[in-house]
């Protein structure tokens, strides 16, 4: 829509608080930029599932963890009710230091998925 910067999915909405109106003000912040980037190839980008629980409380904590670790998570409820703890949007060249730093955090067994362009 005109004026609008960014579009977020359900959980990203709850996850700031704005499912009720359904439009905030927010302050975007560029992380990096790559200026040679060839906008007709993106970057690929994955998510890593880091755990599925079928306890909410027990995905809260997991989410808990990594938050205090300084990852952004969200939690997906898939359609069998389980809890699945996700880092979302991670591009390819992070990639292998993420699973690096997951490792050296005791989550060898994580699920890395290429997300569609």
């Amino acid at each position: 829509m005109k004026g609008r910067v960014i579009d977020l999915s359900r959980a990203g909405a709850e996850e700031i608080g704005m499912l009720k109106n359904g439009i905030a003000r927010v302050l975007i912040i560029v992380v990096s930029k790559d200026k040679d980037m060839n906008h007709s190839n993106p970057a690929k980008k994955y998510s890593v599932q880091v755990g599925s629980y079928a306890d909410p409380d027990n995905a809260a904590r997991v989410k808990n963890f990594f938050e205090e670790k300084g990852f952004a998570v969200i939690i997906e409820k898939n359609k069998q009710d389980f809890h699945r703890i996700i880092i979302d949007s991670i591009v390819e060249e992070g990639l292998q230091a993420l699973l690096k730093e997951l490792s050296e955090l005791g989550f060898m067994n994580v699920l890395v998925k290429q997300k569609r362009l």
